[in-house]
């Protein structure tokens, strides 16, 4: 539990829109965005692992205890998905240029926690919509999307 509350400790200090509450056998990090809870951790300590709920999503997770490092790529995550930007129609048509349907790239990560495309996977870009969402065939037959500005991936050569 001392490993456990020590992660936490220096992530509530690396990041300044955590707070920490602990709940009987529990610690809940709650992350806020303008002063509002945007999402919620809740640790449970277990013989060899840690159950993880995140909240409002209600996803849960076990992880080894000795995969801490997780807890701090959640936040990562947070972090990445509230980057707001807003993209002018001039920066899309120069994405749409940059990237045409048709291109083939490689993931390098993605920024989602529910079910990411694992990174190397290669993908085929199809349209870039006007908000920066980058339709994406990817070789394993899914098909979740890229977000521009958030997702990381690198063009591959024909």
């Amino acid at each position: 539990m001392e490993q456990v509350k020590e992660k936490i400790n220096q992530i509530v200090q690396k990041y300044s829109n955590i707070k920490v509450t602990n709940d009987n056998d529990s610690i809940i990090l709650n992350y806020y965005i303008d002063n509002k809870i945007y999402k919620a951790l809740e640790i449970t300590v277990l013989e060899n692992d840690l159950q993880i709920f995140i909240y409002p999503d209600k996803i849960k997770r076990i992880i080894k205890k000795s995969k801490l490092k997780y807890i701090e790529e959640l936040i990562e995550i947070f972090n990445k998905q509230n980057i707001n930007k807003k993209y002018s129609k001039e920066e899309i048509e120069q994405f749409r240029k940059k990237y045409p349907f048709g291109t083939k790239i490689e993931l390098i990560k993605m920024y989602d926690y529910i079910s990411p495309i694992p990174p190397k996977t290669k993908g085929i870009i199809g349209n870039i919509n006007e908000l920066g969402i980058i339709d994406v065939m990817w070789e394993n037959k899914r098909s979740l999307n890229l977000v521009l500005g958030i997702d990381e991936f690198k063009l591959l050569e024909e």
